[in-house]
């Protein structure tokens, strides 16, 4: 049985990437297609979720990018006298910026050790024939 790619998931991570491009403007539409890819191959096997979710990690990021680098840039004084009249809640985005930056890694690494699991169990099996 072959397994067919959704074209929501194509299209999802060809909006999330030129959303790069747009100044974050298609990675919106490409959230909502990565999304709904999700959705719609929920119930199927399919290749196409990782490449969903792929999309949904890069158009987040794209997203991101583009609110917290003017932020950053622009408003270094505000956060500045942010951090400094407002501790607790200055930490917390700093944290929010930590997340955001980590999420992919996190990611990879979870999907590295589900495949690891899946892997064994395939030579565990092999090995009982």
């Amino acid at each position: 049985m072959k397994s067919r790619i959704e074209p929501l998931a194509i299209a999802a991570i060809v909006l999330s990437s030129l959303g790069v491009l747009t100044l974050g403007i298609l990675a919106i539409p490409g959230i909502i297609c990565g999304h709904l890819a999700r959705k719609r191959i929920e119930d199927e096997v399919t290749r196409s979720k990782s490449l969903a979710t792929a999309a949904l990690i890069v158009g987040y990021s794209v997203l991101s990018l583009y609110i917290l680098l003017p932020i950053l840039f622009f408003g270094g004084a505000g956060i500045l006298v942010l951090i400094y009249q407002y501790p607790g809640f200055a930490l917390g985005i700093i944290g929010m910026i930590i997340l955001l930056i980590s999420i992919p890694f996190i990611y990879a690494y979870a999907c590295r050790c589900k495949d690891d699991l899946i892997l064994r169990e395939v030579i565990k099996q092999n090995q009982n024939r």
